[in-house]
Formats: C-alpha cells, structure tokens, sequence
C-alpha cells in the first residue's frame, strides 16, 4: 500500500466518523431537548390559565384555530371553551402527556382546580418536522466543509510527500555505471536519514564493485602469464614420440581452455567498467571488425559455411574493443552450437543491416537451438545450456553440441556490453537455418 494511501485513509475514516458520529448525538439531543421544550411550553400555558380562569365568565365558545395547537376548558362536565380541530375528553388529573390522536403524537398538559378542569396541546409532528430541517441546514453545509476539508488533507499529505517523490526520481535516475551519491543539500529534516543512508549503501557497492573488478583483472592477468609460458614451453619440446606428442596435445588443449577462460573473466572484469567504455569512442568499420573477428574464430574451421548478408560497411562511435568482444562471444557460440551432422554441414549466417537509427547485426546457426526457458537464462553469469531443442519439439541431450571450453561467460558479457551503449539483444530461432538467431541493435550517434 502506498504511504499516501497510508495517510489519507486514516484521515478520511476520522473526519466520516467524526461527522456521522456528530450527526447522530446532536440529532438525539435536538429531538430531547425540543420535546422537553414543547412540554414545558404546555406546562406553562395550562398553569397560567388553571390560575386565572377560576371566577371568570365562561361561555360555550368553539374557535376555529391552527391544526397544530388545541385548547379545551370544562366546567364541572360542561365543555365551555375549546379552540383548535381536536376535541379530547374531559380529564380528571393533572398530567403531562405524549398522546396518540388521531395517529398523531400530541404533548398535552391537562390541570383541574375545583370544578374546572382544562387540557393544552401542541402537536409533536411539527417539532419534528423543524428539528430535521434545523438539522440539514446545519449539517449540510458542515458536510461540503468535511469534503473540502477531505480535499485540503489529501493535497496536504501530496504535498508532503512531494519530496519523498522527487528522492524516489533520483534514485531511479541514478547512473549505475558512476554510482555518485545523491545531494544532500536542500533535503527534508526527515529525509536526511534516509538520503545518508543511501548514500552510504552507494558507498560500500562502489567498493565491492571495486574490489570485483580487482580481483576479476588480476586473476585474468595472473593466470594467463603462466599459462602463456607453459604452452611456450611445450611449444618448444621437438624429437617427442607420438604418444608423447598426443599427451602434450592433450595438456595444451586444457592450456588453450584456461587461456580462453581468463580472457572472459578478463572481458567480464572490463563489462563491469563502464565508465571506462563509454569514454573510450571511436568511429570505426563495424562490419569490417566482424570479418576479422571471424576469420580469427570460424576462419580455421574449414567445414564451417560462413556466410555474410546485408550491407557491408556501417560506421558506428563506440569501444573496437567491445565491439570485437561481443561479437567473438557471439560467433564462439555459433561455432559450437551449430549441426555439421546435417546434409549441407554446419551453417553460419551473419546479416548486417541499418533501420532508422540503429544498427542491427544478426548471427545465425543450424543447430537445434534452444528452448524459451534456456533463451531466458543464456544470458545468466556461468550459466550453459546441455538440452537442445529439435524440430518436433522434443528436449535430447547435446553435450557434444556444448563449448566444453566456455565458462558461461560469454553472453552475459554481451548482454552487458551491448546494454553499456544503449542496445539491445533478442534471442529467437532462425528463419534462415533453423537453429539460434542473436541480434544485437546498436544505437547510431
């Protein structure tokens, strides 16, 4: 929930209940009050008449008076006076009274003194009536005072949260390639916690990134030194028997394998640098840098078809070698994924092309390609496919299909590199050969 949510609900069901609530006991104590008024009213006017009409002249008078009052005085049994539409029976105690009449509720006030009796009344419905009017007129206006007062709290509480926002596009504005800490000046007293706090986490991501790197460009540098001077030295073993020969065939390939290995932690460790990347612009031949990338790579296996479409000259601005790394990486797993069982051997397309703004390269094999669930993870750090999909749709193992030499490096540095310029990256199937389609869309500045 949000904290605005938070915030104005409460406020919300305070002001409902505090207005219903209201309502209700001033309604109770109105309706009270107004009845207790309106038999004291009766009580005072039978009283004052009990007192004065004693040794007074009374004849048989009947008046025509409002249908909402009624008057009646009797002399020993004789009705002798009566003002109103209700006539009642003579009583014969003093009472005060709330009677049904006619289906209406009357306060009446009866006195007798001697041979002369009396009764007053005021009809209850009118109070009423008067009470729920006096009521509306006075809680109407409160209720649009409560809606308004509604509206002020949640501009209020937006208002206040304002800065909370304006912190919130910071951070999701932040460059993670430079990590600078958020400014702390002309903050919030309450959010000066907050914004230390951040900056402190952003403090100690930049020093384990740091020491990643570190440790990434060492051991990619360290291992291959004595690795470079292991396969020197082989290289320089002659006179050896063919057993021998086949063994330091063997140890070499494992020396080959460790070489390639560092050089993608190596690439990795230069990924994570982005800041370094981006600096380093040049314009350059995109397409002529994928050409020697793949006569290095595809280029000493004679059986691989290496095919190229599309135009062949496209200028872009970024880092050669970034650019070598992405596509080495790419084309390192055509190589491997591909089918050379097939009728026509193994098939490798590379299609270059430029829509709009964005250059677009595509690598494409004839392997049996990959599954959705596999196309979502190959670009996970030290992940590896070992299932392939075949054309029915049905899962087989491919371990022989494998790099055997990779460390499932290989596109999670493409993806992050092709990410650092602002690219994008699509895994699907190929149209053209049937296996896996890379495509990689690089912005043109």
């Amino acid at each position: 929930m949000k904290i605005q949510t938070r915030l104005i609900v409460p406020i919300a069901l305070i002001l409902s209940v505090t207005w219903t609530g209201a309502t209700v006991f001033t309604k109770m104590v109105a309706f009270k009050k107004s009845r207790q008024f309106l038999v004291e009213e009766t009580k005072t006017v039978a009283d004052s008449l009990i007192a004065v009409l004693p040794g007074n002249a009374l004849t048989g008078v009947h008046l025509t008076g409002r249908e909402n009052e009624m008057l009646a005085v009797w002399v020993k049994d004789k009705l002798m006076f009566s003002k109103g539409e209700i006539l009642l029976e003579k009583p014969s105690e003093n009472v005060d009274v709330l009677q049904d009449v006619s289906g209406e509720k009357w306060v009446l006030s009866s006195r007798c003194s001697q041979d002369l009796c009396l009764s007053v009344g005021i009809r209850d419905t009118d109070r009423k009536y008067a009470v729920r009017w006096l009521l509306v007129s006075i809680y109407l206006p409160l209720f649009f005072i409560f809606a308004i007062g509604l509206i002020a709290a949640i501009a209020a509480v937006k208002t206040a949260l304002r800065p909370l926002n304006a912190l919130t596009e910071q951070v999701n504005a932040a460059d993670l390639d430079k990590l600078e800490k958020l400014p702390d000046q002309n903050v919030d007293q309450e959010l000066q916690p907050l914004v230390h706090a951040i900056n402190t986490l952003i403090e100690n991501l930049k020093a384990q990134l740091e020491k990643e790197r570190g440790f990434l460009n060492t051991y990619a540098h360290e291992i291959r030194t004595p690795i470079a001077g292991l396969v020197s030295q082989m290289q320089s073993l002659d006179d050896l028997d063919q057993a021998t020969q086949d063994k330091l065939a063997n140890v070499r390939s494992c020396a080959d394998r460790t070489v390639r290995v560092a050089n993608q932690f190596l690439a990795l460790a230069k990924s994570k640098n982005t800041a370094a990347l981006k600096t380093n612009d040049e314009r350059f031949d995109i397409c002529e840098v994928i050409r020697q990338t793949a006569a290095e790579v595809i280029g000493p296996h004679g059986d691989i078809d290496l095919q190229m479409a599309g135009d062949t000259s496209l200028t872009v601005s970024a880092d050669m070698f970034a650019i070598e790394v992405i596509f080495r990486n790419l084309l390192d797993n055509a190589k491997w994924y591909g089918n050379p069982e097939t009728a026509l051997g193994q098939k490798i397309l590379i299609t270059c092309g430029q829509r709009e703004d964005a250059i677009t390269v595509c690598i494409e094999d004839n392997g049996a390609g990959l599954s959705n669930d596999q196309m979502h993870r190959f670009t996970e750090e030290f992940y590896r496919a070992e299932t392939a999909v075949i054309e029915n749709g049905l899962e087989r193992p491919n371990n022989d299909a494998v790099n055997p030499d990779g460390a499932g490096l290989g596109l999670s540095i493409v993806k992050a590199m092709v990410h650092l310029y602002d690219g994008q990256l699509e895994l699907k199937r190929s149209d053209h050969l049937g296996g896996l389609a890379v495509c990689v869309s690089l912005p043109v500045k």
